[in-house]
């Protein structure tokens, strides 16, 4: 990451929050209990939802402290309720899901990649955002992965992942949204049990966007449930993984077309339009296949759905003109910590959204992507590593339409 210790200084304010936020939230629990309730089997829930909360907290402190990290308080200026849905439990289902839920979702995913992949081994494999990481052990063992680097920057879900590829197993506590009876409302679980260690997998705390991997020495990158949710434009994805190849090497896609709403509509893009930016990126479609797969259907939950997911491999092919050109992206753009020039066309035309106007507004000249991030996190509590992505998305979005 370009600033690993703030990275971890956040990592180390989040856990601080949630434990904040689960204090808080045990108390109302036990105010609820003593003051109003009268029916045994309820006060039993509100008691078993008040002792899986503490146990999930002790159980994520513990995997912190074992990759040495203790919760931190913010300074007093950056103190505040904290956000619901906060940093430290994003994607903490997916961990269940992978680790310790039946394997019907990883199974199916599993499947899907090996009907599209072939009989051809992946060889050196990468991941771009591999979440929770089930599915990155899957296809290094099924799919003949001699070397296999998996990218993410959330520290939950890959110091989980850690212990289970090295062998150990994790107890861990879900508390799902809707549970199916009393017993369900904290289900704690063995993650990872029955699965032996496996070698040559390595996870690095890393950008996916900016990868700190050598260009062209990839037989294999993989996106999976990455691209909508994930990547601000897949326009923008696709020449990034085209370089990352080798050449012949393959992308492998797997995952569905629901997009964060803060998305914009021009960056939607539908299955035949991601087809079509695969193809205009250097990429040839060997095979492409779409079914509707069950996704985040927990065994202690009444909620669940089904999602239309797009898989498929596609070979990477020459791109005599673009190699011959030298790349236009400008240097500040690559390199985020480089002054950004005060560009006309960011005030050329109407901003399509307060955050862009709010980018634009910190473009001074001497500011960089990271000065940004740092400013706007300060400001707004949002992770820098975020923040980042998403500054240089909508810079490159102004700085093409301005040189168009």
């Amino acid at each position: 990451m370009p600033d690993p210790a703030a990275a971890i200084l956040e990592w180390r304010h989040g856990l601080a929050d949630l434990e904040r936020i689960v204090a808080h939230g045990r108390d109302r629990l036990l105010a609820d209990t003593t003051a109003s309730v009268r029916r045994a089997s309820t006060r039993r829930r509100l008691e078993h939802l008040r002792n899986g909360l503490g146990a999930q907290l002790e159980q994520i402190q513990s995997v912190f402290r074992g990759a040495g990290l203790e919760s931190r308080a913010r300074p007093p200026a950056e103190a505040g309720a904290p956000a619901v849905g906060d940093t430290t439990l994003s994607y903490f289902h997916q961990i269940h899901r992978d680790w310790g839920w039946p394997d019907a979702e990883i199974e199916a995913a599993a499947i899907a990649i090996a009907e599209v992949c072939g009989k051809d081994p992946l060889g050196k494999t990468l991941f771009l955002g591999a979440g929770a990481a089930r599915l990155v052990r899957e296809l290094h063992l099924r799919q003949g992965a001699s070397a296999t680097i998996a990218l993410d920057i959330n520290p939950l879900p890959f110091l989980v992942a850690r212990k289970i590829l090295d062998g150990e197993t994790v107890r861990l506590t879900e508390i799902p949204n809707s549970p199916r009876s009393i017993d369900d409302v904290a289900v704690e679980r063995t993650l990872g049990e029955g699965l032996e260690a496996v070698a040559n997998v390595t996870l690095v705390f890393g950008d996916a966007f900016s990868p700190p991997v050598a260009r062209g020495a990839f037989d294999t990158v993989v996106t999976a449930w990455f691209v909508d949710q994930v990547a601000p434009d897949a326009a923008e994805l696709a020449p990034l993984v085209h370089a990352l190849l080798r050449e012949n090497g393959t992308w492998i896609n797997h995952g569905p077309f629901v997009y964060p709403a803060a998305r914009p509509v021009r960056a939607r893009y539908t299955a035949d339009e991601l087809s079509e930016i695969a193809r205009d990126s250097g990429f040839d479609l060997d095979s492409t296949d779409i079914r509707r797969l069950t996704f985040m259907e927990s065994p202690a939950c009444n909620q669940g759905r089904t999602e239309r997911i797009l898989t498929f491999a596609a070979r990477k092919v020459a791109l005599a003109a673009r190699e011959e050109t030298p790349s236009a992206e400008p240097a500040w753009l690559s390199d985020t910590s480089a002054p950004i020039p005060r560009l006309e066309a960011f005030r050329a035309r109407p901003l399509p959204h307060p955050f862009f106007t709010a980018v634009v507004a910190l473009v001074d000249g001497a500011r960089s992507i990271d000065a940004i991030a740092a400013e706007i996190s300060r400001q707004q509590r949002i992770p820098e590593d975020a923040l980042r992505v998403a500054i240089r998305a909508c810079l490159a979005d102004l700085a093409r339409e301005g040189s168009a």
